[in-house]
């Protein structure tokens, strides 16, 4: 047991529980800005939101947040929490996706920051959209590449790596 008792539970997630806890999330936010905004201008920055932003933030987050040096106990125990416990255990099919009470604490400034410099609250709704499935797409696949049958050998040799 990772932290014992209560919390023990909120540190274990399978891997459809983002699906299930975010593809509604998403949609809410896309028929939203559906009801008022330009089809084009949905689809466009959706998409790319998906496919550069959250490669971005992932890189950043993962640089500055996740693999940060820390001296504290406090520090040390969400630098664990967070993270670690991943590189603890990295074949444990449950402390590979986010948890949703994780992924909501980590969320939520992230969602109140995008909605205070978005130019509109259909850009933020939209941009936070794409966010959040470029997320679950990263994580689906993270997942995958540690418990899947990967095709090809260079990546399979990656993975031992």
């Amino acid at each position: 047991m990772l932290l014992g008792g209560w919390l023990e539970p909120f540190t274990k997630v399978y891997w459809w529980v983002p699906l299930v806890f975010w593809i509604p999330a998403i949609i809410a936010m896309l028929h939203y800005t559906w009801l008022r905004w330009p089809l084009w201008k949905i689809v466009s920055l959706y998409f790319g939101t998906a496919i550069c932003g959250w490669p971005f933030l992932e890189y950043l987050l993962h640089r500055v947040v996740y693999h940060m040096d820390t001296d504290s106990y406090w520090g040390n125990t969400a630098h664990f929490l967070f993270h670690g416990v991943h590189h603890l255990t990295p074949m444990d099919k449950t402390r590979l996706v986010a948890p949703p009470p994780l992924a909501i604490f980590i969320s939520t400034p992230l969602m109140a920051l995008i909605h205070l410099l978005a130019p509109s609250t259909m850009f933020a709704w939209t941009f936070t959209a794409g966010l959040f499935s470029g997320y679950l797409v990263y994580d689906e696949i993270h997942y995958w590449i540690h418990h899947g049958t990967l095709p090809w050998e260079w990546l399979r040799r990656l993975k031992t790596h």
